[in-house]
């Protein structure tokens, strides 16, 4: 004989199962909100082994890119907080400025950035780099996906410059 009192015990049961699972995908929902509006926080990790042989190496740019004067959140204001060099074009209300990279222009890595808090599939790896022919409006970093600088079809590493070799930019 089965327990009729079994029954509405299970279904009480799924009822707070459910519930919780509301709450945890409501929670996780405000959590990304919350983290879309905050500023990406980062380590140095220049100095890390897998980093060391990238300080101070030039990239020539193989295509031309862009680099946009980037206003950094909360809020979007008009003071560029950092410079990002990407091959596609990007628009949105935190992009102050916009100038063309032409392919030839080199790159020189001053240092290498990991962000700790960045979105899932999002770069997190980034180069800071000095451009010699861009002159930027303020003084903040210069950065470019260090995934996107060495993909081969987009720039090509030129030399070293501890090394003192092939300081000519291809044409």
């Amino acid at each position: 004989m089965k327990n009729p009192s079994l029954i509405p015990r299970i279904v009480s049961i799924a009822k707070v199962f459910i519930a919780v699972l509301f709450a945890l995908l409501v929670f996780a929902i405000l959590a990304f909100g919350f983290l879309s509006n905050c500023a990406l926080k980062y380590t140095d990790a220049s100095g890390e082994p897998e980093y060391a042989s990238l300080l101070n190496s030039r990239y020539s740019l193989l295509a031309e890119m862009f680099i946009f004067g980037v206003n950094l959140p909360p809020g979007y204001g008009k003071d560029i907080g950092v410079y990002d060099i990407w091959p596609t074009r990007l628009s949105g209300p935190e992009i102050l400025s916009e100038e063309v990279l032409k392919p030839g222009t080199v790159l020189e890595i001053q240092g290498i950035r990991k962000s700790i808090n960045h979105f899932p599939g999002d770069p997190s790896v980034e180069a800071l780099v000095k451009i010699g022919e861009f002159k930027p409006a303020t003084n903040v970093p210069i950065t470019i996906a260090l995934e996107v600088l060495q993909s081969s079809n987009l720039a090509r590493r030129i030399d070293s410059i501890s090394s003192g070799r092939g300081n000519e930019a291809p044409p």
